[in-house]
Parts: C-alpha cells; sequence; structure tokens
C-alpha cells in the first residue's frame, strides 16, 4: 500500500514517542507511559492516519534490547515512500542528554541520502526553562551530523508523569502539526538505508562527551572574549563622548571670553562732562 506520507518518530526509551503518536491520532493506539531504561515500545508500531502512516519505533539505547530495536528503526525506514523524520529527545535539568544525539548521530548516519528532519524537544517544564543551559544546547548542536530543519519545545504535561496513556493538550498537539507541515520530506528508498552498527556506542558517547566538554569551554572564551571587547568599546565610546562634550564646553568658554574681550575694546559714545573752574 502506499501512503501519502510516512511520519516516523524516532528516540531513545522515555522520550515521549508514543504519547506524540497517540496525541496526534487522537486516541491511545500505542502503549505509553513511565520506563526506565528500557522502553514500552518493543517493536515499530504502525497506524494509518488518513492517507499518512504514522510510526512509533522503539528507542534504540534500550539497555534489555538494544539489538532488536535497532533492526526495527533500520525496517522502518526501509518502507519506501515519502518521509517526514522527527527525533525527539528530552532535558536533563536544562542540557541535552548526550545518549540522545548519540543515537541521533547514528540514525543520520544510516540514512544515505539528503533529506531534512524535525527535532521535538518533549515535555519541557518551566524549571528546565530556568535551567536552560544555552552553551550546553549550542555545543551539543554542533556535535550533530546534521542540523535539523525545524526544532519544536512541548511543554510539560504533568499528568504524563503519574498516568499511562494520557495524550498532550490540545495546544501541544496543534503546535506538532504545524511543525510537520513545515517539515519538508524525503522520498527514501530502501537502499538509501545503511545497516546500523552499535557495537561501538558507549566508545561513541564517551568521545561525544570529551566533545561537547571541549566545545562548551570554547563557546564560554568566545563569549568572554566578546564581552571584554563590548565592555572596551563601550569604555571607548564613553570616553569619545565625555570628550566631546569637554571640547563644547570649552568651545563656549572661549565664545563668551571673546564676546567680553570685544566688549571691552568697542569706544565709549557718552559725551564727556566738562569741568567749570570757579
Amino acid at each position: 500500500m502506499k501512503y501519502e506520507t510516512i511520519i516516523g518518530f524516532y528516540g531513545n526509551p522515555g522520550s515521549g514517542k508514543s504519547t506524540i503518536c497517540n496525541s496526534l491520532i487522537g486516541k491511545g493506539v500505542f502503549q505509553s507511559g513511565v520506563s526506565i531504561g528500557t522502553g514500552l515500545t518493543k517493536q515499530a508500531q504502525y497506524y494509518l492516519l488518513g492517507k499518512d502512516l504514522i510510526v512509533d519505533t522503539p528507542g534504540m539505547a534500550d539497555v534489555l534490547a538494544k539489538d532488536t530495536t535497532v533492526k526495527e528503526i533500520e525496517k522502518s525506514l526501509k518502507k519506501g515512500g515519502n518521509y517526514k523524520i522527527v527525533f525527539v529527545i528530552t532535558l536533563d535539568s536544562g542540557r541535552i542528554k548526550l545518549q540522545d544525539f548519540n543515537t541521533l548521530n547514528y540514525i543520520l548516519e544510516s540514512i544515505n541520502t539528503e533529506f531534512n528532519y524535525g527535532l521535538l524537544i518533549n515535555q519541557v517544564s518551566k524549571s528546565s526553562l530556568a535551567k536552560m543551559n544555552s552553551d550546553n544546547i549550542q555545543a551539543c548542536l554542533q556535535t550533530l551530523k546534521k542540523k535539523p530543519f525545524h526544532i519544536l519545545s512541548i511543554k510539560k504535561i504533568k499528568s504524563l508523569d503519574e498516568k499511562e496513556n494520557q495524550m498532550l493538550d490540545e495546544s501541544s498537539v496543534q503546535d506538532i502539526q504545524s511543525f510537520l507541515s513545515t517539515l519538508p520530506g524525503v522520498n527514501l528508498l530502501q537502499d538509501q538505508v545503511k545497516s546500523i552498527n552499535i557495537t561501538d556506542f558507549n566508545r561513541k558517547l564517551m568521545e561525544l562527551e570529551t566533545l561537547v566538554f571541549e566545545l562548551m569551554k570554547s563557546i564560554k572564551e568566545d563569549r568572554e572574549r566578546e564581552e571584554i571587547l563590548l565592555q572596551l568599546n563601550e569604555n571607548s565610546q564613553r570616553l569619545l563622548e565625555q570628550e566631546i562634550k569637554a571640547n563644547r564646553d570649552l568651545d563656549s568658554q572661549v565664545k563668551s571670553l571673546n564676546e567680553k574681550v570685544q566688549s571691552l575694546l568697542k569706544p565709549n559714545h557718552q559725551p564727556q562732562r566738562r569741568c567749570t573752574i570757579q
């Protein structure tokens, strides 16, 4: 069967892929809820929504079933057709979890053609926003094999932490639908998807941690240099303004002095009194 669009959601266990899929569908088709380390989704699941195929995939970093989940992810990418690819991640105290971006890079490398994808940052709380580390996010984005076409943050729904098979609120669903409508698709053929080899997953994760640390250090140093230059420029501007003001004051004083001197040099036109000697 040919689908108008295959919308695939990818990420690690607990990122909220199933909840997002259920919310788009409008009912609890895929099991969702709390998972620690291992995901509730063990196989790629599919649902035909109108002419579009919604694909909910297992988390690649599932500690109990990595090999199985990798095969399911590969299979979900090899159905052939117009794909819209979305990666779902969550933040940890305002920081990107490097395991998520490590997973993302593996999948990006498996697709051997030009394509765009979207990045959903799911369950963003007020506390996460307050702790948002822009240096960390900027550094992590630099480690990606390919930058996302769109990034969308989804606000945290407290009830999702407490119950299974919950759904996002209407405004979040509308945001995701708008996000998907502007995300370009790619005609992905089976032979354009390579096998994913995760035998070096932990080694690459350690390399990624080192790289992000160095990038954050470099970003901080660049920002500090920019702040110093900005301060120097502000100081120079302030000194220039003071010098201009001092020159204006001096010009005003010189002008006033010249006027006084000129007034003293003018002849006195008052008539002289005659002295009479008696």
